[in-house]
C-alpha cells in the first residue's frame, strides 16, 4: 500500500484512485496468505541477500514468496515491477509477472 500512497504524494495518481485501491485492499485482506516473520523467514532473507543485490523490503518480499512456494508445494506467480527483484525471483525458481526478460 505504501507504494500506492507514494504515487499520490508524487502526483502520479489521483487521490480518488488511491482511495479506491486502499478500500479494495482492505476488503480483500482476509483472503491473502500472510507470512509470519519468524526464524524460517529470516533464514530465507539471510540466504537471499548473500545471493542477490536486494533492498531490504525486496528481500522480505522474495523470502515470503519462497516460504509460500515451499508451503503450498506448487507453482505461484511472483508479481513485481522491479527488474532486479524479478530477476532474483526467476533465479530462485519462481515464475514472475510481468516477464521483464523481454524488456531491453
Amino acid at each position: 500500500m505504501a507504494s500506492f500512497w507514494r504515487k499520490r504524494w508524487e502526483g502520479l495518481a489521483p487521490e480518488e484512485l488511491i482511495q479506491e485501491v486502499a478500500e479494495l485492499f482492505k476488503r480483500d485482506w482476509q483472503s491473502f496468505i500472510r507470512v509470519e516473520v519468524n526464524e524460517d523467514l529470516n533464514q530465507h532473507i539471510d540466504r537471499l541477500v548473500t545471493r542477490h543485490p536486494l533492498r531490504g523490503f525486496d528481500a522480505i518480499h522474495l523470502a515470503s514468496a519462497k516460504v509460500v512456494h515451499e508451503t503450498l508445494h506448487g507453482d505461484i506467480v511472483f508479481l513485481c515491477f522491479d527488474q532486479r527483484l524479478s530477476g532474483a525471483a526467476r533465479q530462485e525458481g519462481l515464475v514472475t509477472m510481468p516477464a521483464f526478460a523481454s524488456l531491453p
